[in-house]
């Protein structure tokens, strides 16, 4: 049955639909109650979804604080599994672009982040390792490298390379603005 209520997507809104959020709203009250969720963080998300702005506005007030970063030296570079040459084809090529943009950028970060030091995992190593329990230290059964498939490599590498992108800088704008995570 219809109530005659038109809503924004331009269906009408049934008896059942109103019973769908009356229960909601019960279960959110039941869960206030029992203080598993915030009254004032509840409240704050009901305004902004009365307001329409189911997604959290992001307001960047500036840009991160400079960091150094220096380069390591080549004979360290050529043991990262994130080597710069350790990418797709066609991510490679964008490389040779003689401007140092965002895209270089993280591809030099990703490359120092990846060299093996003792004891410890890389990146790429906790990614692309599909043993039990891989990928977090707190079980403290780490016993060497895993072996890794150099295709494979190249792709988590150029999946990288592609957050420095225009597209890939904007899908992590995206996500810091719905997750609403400010680094």
């Amino acid at each position: 049955m219809e109530t005659g209520k038109t809503v924004s997507d331009g269906r009408r809104l049934s008896n059942d639909d109103l019973g769908a959020l009356t229960r909601k709203f019960r279960d959110i009250a039941r869960r206030i109650e029992e203080g598993t969720i915030s009254f004032d963080e509840t409240l704050k998300g009901l305004q902004s979804v009365a307001e329409g702005r189911t997604v959290p506005q992001q307001i960047h007030t500036g840009t991160a604080r400079p960091q150094e970063f220096r380069p390591p030296k080549a004979k360290d570079r050529k043991r990262s599994l994130g080597e710069t040459k350790r990418r797709l084809r066609h991510y490679l090529k964008r490389l040779d672009w003689p401007q140092r943009d965002p895209e270089h950028i993280i591809v030099e970060l990703w490359e120092a982040e990846n060299i093996p030091s003792r004891g410890s995992r890389t990146p790429i190593s906790a990614i692309l390792d599909e043993r039990e329990g891989a990928g977090s230290e707190m079980f403290g059964d780490f016993r060497g490298p895993p072996k890794l498939e150099e295709r494979d490599i190249q792709v988590v590498n150029s999946t990288i390379q592609w957050l420095g992108t225009g597209i890939g800088t904007s899908f992590l704008r995206k996500f810091l603005g719905v997750s609403q995570i400010i680094i």
